[in-house]
């Protein structure tokens, strides 16, 4: 592997930029910017990959498989540190290569004429060696992707986001708004769901497989797709604060909120309506004075003399309902934060006291703090 060639061909651009550019404008005004970037960029970050290139080349077979877990590591941070080096069709090349080296070296080890004819110890033992190199090589590439998704954002493909934006915004359909301006809002998120029922069936019926990393179709309409999104969100928000501002009452507010449910969470429309959470408490607390107002009537009636005001009376028994409901909603809330705060924390935290301090690497020999945060 050569990293002025093939995977890492932005060096040799890099060397062409500089020469074009000490030349003078005539010459370097074709020549794009963007690319003179890409190709530092692309230097900077497979330089590292040099030495252990080196070390590949250099040592004997059975003294590789220690270059492994650095190898990976360096290519985990490529791809999360690269600005333009992190494309899955970039790292399966240079992936290819490391894993052709390995079977280069492995084949020139055994020495495939030779197997059946040496000792058969030796024969063995070089076998043993081969199969653990091979074995250690691809247990480390499981390893760094599973824990890739944790470090670094651009792992995980684009579909998850896709679907979760699909699901949030199909709920449209069943959105019915009411209010004196109920019908002509509910008619501006009927056209909203009509549109995006027409750009999420384009998307279901394309002909491309998402899963071929070398076709750029899916990754163009992903990127369409998402910047739609943006631009109903914007226009939900809107919807969601006219509605809000034309409500009566805090019965009515909070159903509003329960049609629109999840879409709340949305950056954007979050962004967009998170002011109204004042005008909403505003709304809580003028209602709870009104229920301390009509208690003190009550209890003040019962000092006097007065008929007492029976809990079975209309007044009375709406009274009692809402805080019974607002009590249950409030009680409810704090059960739900305390589980999810307590949800295997004991498990977790008994795990890792039992854990030691210091954990030996069998690949180096060298000791690491064992700390999960």
């Amino acid at each position: 592997v050569e990293l002025h060639h093939g995977p890492g061909g932005g060096v040799v651009l890099q060397g062409r930029a500089r020469v074009l550019l000490q030349d003078g404008p005539d010459l370097a005004g074709p020549l794009d910017h963007q690319a003179v970037l890409e190709a530092d960029d692309v230097d900077l970050h497979l330089r590292p990959l040099r030495r252990l290139i080196g070390g590949f080349e250099e040592r004997s077979f059975p003294r590789v498989e220690s270059l492994l877990p650095p190898l990976f590591h360096t290519l985990c941070l490529v791809w999360s540190r690269s600005r333009y080096y992190c494309r899955p069709q970039r790292m399966v090349v240079l992936l290819q290569e490391f894993c052709n080296m390995l079977i280069e070296k492995a084949i020139v080890y055994l020495i495939p004429e030779e197997l059946f004819k040496m000792e058969l110890e030796e024969g063995v033992e070089r076998v043993h060696t081969a199969i653990s190199a091979l074995r250690a090589f691809k247990r480390l590439f499981h390893d760094h992707r599973r824990r890739i998704p944790r470090t670094v954002c651009r792992w995980p493909p684009p579909g998850v986001e896709l679907f979760a934006c699909a699901l949030d915004f199909l709920k449209l359909e069943r959105v019915e708004l009411g209010g004196s301006r109920g019908k002509l809002l509910g008619e501006m998120v009927f056209s909203m769901n009509e549109e995006f029922h027409d750009r999420w069936r384009a998307l279901r019926e394309s002909k491309y497989d998402p899963l071929d990393y070398t076709k750029e179709d899916f990754l163009r309409n992903y990127r369409r797709f998402m910047e739609q999104s943006k631009d109903f969100d914007q226009r939900l928000g809107t919807v969601l604060n006219l509605a809000f501002q034309h409500t009566k009452g805090l019965e009515s507010t909070l159903k509003l909120l329960q049609i629109f449910g999840t879409l709340l969470e949305r950056p954007t429309i979050h962004r967009l309506f998170s002011p109204n959470y004042g005008l909403l408490l505003a709304m809580f607390d003028r209602e709870l004075d009104h229920c301390q107002t009509i208690l003190d009537q009550h209890r003040k009636m019962l000092r006097e003399g007065s008929a007492v005001l029976g809990k079975n009376l209309p007044e009375a028994a709406d009274v009692f309902r809402k805080c019974e409901r607002l009590l249950e909603v409030l009680d409810r809330h704090d059960e739900e934060l305390l589980s999810e705060w307590t949800l295997g924390l004991a498990g977790v935290c008994g795990a890792h006291l039992r854990e030691p301090l210091l954990r030996l690497e069998p690949d180096t020999g060298l000791f690491r703090v064992n700390f999960d945060p």
